[in-house]
Protein backbone atom coordinates (compact mmCIF):
# COMPACT_ATOMS: atom_id res chain seq x y z
CA UNK A 1 0.00 0.00 0.00
CA UNK A 2 2.51 2.41 1.22
CA UNK A 3 3.82 1.83 -2.99
CA UNK A 4 -0.04 2.84 -3.92
CA UNK A 5 0.79 5.96 -1.88
CA UNK A 6 3.97 7.25 -3.13
CA UNK A 7 2.66 6.98 -6.84
CA UNK A 8 -0.56 8.99 -6.13
CA UNK A 9 1.76 11.71 -4.40
CA UNK A 10 4.18 11.63 -7.66
CA UNK A 11 1.19 11.43 -9.59
CA UNK A 12 0.09 14.46 -8.07
CA UNK A 13 3.15 16.78 -8.20
CA UNK A 14 3.19 15.71 -11.81
CA UNK A 15 -0.07 16.54 -12.76
CA UNK A 16 0.07 19.96 -10.54
CA UNK A 17 3.34 20.73 -12.76
CA UNK A 18 2.51 20.18 -15.52
CA UNK A 19 -1.13 21.97 -15.47
CA UNK A 20 0.50 24.88 -13.35
CA UNK A 21 4.01 24.74 -14.40
CA UNK A 22 5.10 28.77 -12.77
CA UNK A 23 6.08 27.55 -9.45
CA UNK A 24 4.47 30.72 -7.80
CA UNK A 25 1.17 30.46 -9.42
CA UNK A 26 -1.08 30.52 -6.20
CA UNK A 27 -3.62 28.10 -8.61
CA UNK A 28 -1.20 25.33 -8.14
CA UNK A 29 -1.19 25.98 -4.26
CA UNK A 30 -4.97 25.69 -4.87
CA UNK A 31 -5.16 22.88 -7.05
CA UNK A 32 -2.72 20.40 -4.84
CA UNK A 33 -4.87 21.61 -1.45
CA UNK A 34 -7.89 20.59 -3.25
CA UNK A 35 -6.56 17.31 -4.82
CA UNK A 36 -4.96 16.68 -1.62
CA UNK A 37 -8.40 17.29 0.44
CA UNK A 38 -10.48 15.71 -1.85
CA UNK A 39 -8.97 12.35 -2.16
CA UNK A 40 -9.36 8.81 -1.12
CA UNK A 41 -6.30 9.34 0.78
CA UNK A 42 -7.47 12.05 3.21
CA UNK A 43 -11.56 10.92 2.32
CA UNK A 44 -11.28 7.36 4.11
CA UNK A 45 -9.64 6.25 7.71
CA UNK A 46 -7.86 3.41 5.91
CA UNK A 47 -6.50 5.99 3.90
CA UNK A 48 -5.36 8.55 6.42
CA UNK A 49 -3.70 5.43 8.12
CA UNK A 50 -1.64 4.45 5.30
CA UNK A 51 -0.52 8.13 4.61
CA UNK A 52 0.81 8.60 8.39
CA UNK A 53 2.36 5.02 7.85
CA UNK A 54 4.31 6.00 4.67
CA UNK A 55 4.65 9.98 5.37
CA UNK A 56 8.30 11.25 6.63
CA UNK A 57 6.34 14.69 7.41
CA UNK A 58 4.19 13.84 10.04
CA UNK A 59 3.02 16.79 11.56
CA UNK A 60 3.33 17.17 15.31
CA UNK A 61 -0.43 17.67 17.58
CA UNK A 62 0.43 20.96 17.92
CA UNK A 63 0.32 21.83 14.11
CA UNK A 64 -3.05 19.34 13.90
CA UNK A 65 -4.89 21.29 16.44
CA UNK A 66 -4.08 24.47 14.53
CA UNK A 67 -5.81 23.43 11.42
CA UNK A 68 -8.58 21.00 13.03
CA UNK A 69 -11.67 22.82 13.77
CA UNK A 70 -12.22 23.60 17.52
CA UNK A 71 -15.09 20.61 17.97
CA UNK A 72 -12.85 17.83 16.35
CA UNK A 73 -13.21 14.39 17.57
CA UNK A 74 -9.62 12.12 16.94
CA UNK A 75 -11.09 11.59 14.12
CA UNK A 76 -10.99 14.70 12.39
CA UNK A 77 -7.65 15.15 13.86
CA UNK A 78 -6.36 12.26 12.42
CA UNK A 79 -7.66 13.14 8.69
CA UNK A 80 -5.70 16.33 9.47
CA UNK A 81 -2.77 14.65 10.05
CA UNK A 82 -3.06 13.18 6.76
CA UNK A 83 -3.63 16.01 4.95
CA UNK A 84 -1.13 17.95 6.45
CA UNK A 85 1.04 15.02 5.61
CA UNK A 86 -0.15 14.35 2.25
CA UNK A 87 0.12 17.82 1.26
CA UNK A 88 3.65 18.27 2.42
CA UNK A 89 4.81 15.38 1.02
CA UNK A 90 3.17 15.95 -2.82
CA UNK A 91 5.08 19.27 -2.47
CA UNK A 92 8.12 17.79 -1.89
CA UNK A 93 7.92 15.68 -4.70
CA UNK A 94 7.51 18.75 -6.74
CA UNK A 95 10.22 20.16 -5.41
CA UNK A 96 12.13 16.81 -6.37
CA UNK A 97 11.05 16.85 -9.78
CA UNK A 98 12.18 20.55 -10.14
CA UNK A 99 15.77 19.70 -9.07
CA UNK A 100 15.28 16.80 -11.46
CA UNK A 101 14.32 19.14 -14.36
CA UNK A 102 17.45 21.43 -13.53
CA UNK A 103 20.12 18.61 -13.45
Amino acid sequence: MEKNYQQAVDDLAEEARKLYPDPDDDQRDEYISESVDGSWWIIYYAGNEEVLKSTDNEPDGAEVREMAPADADWRKMRQTAAYIAMDLDVREALDSLARQSVA
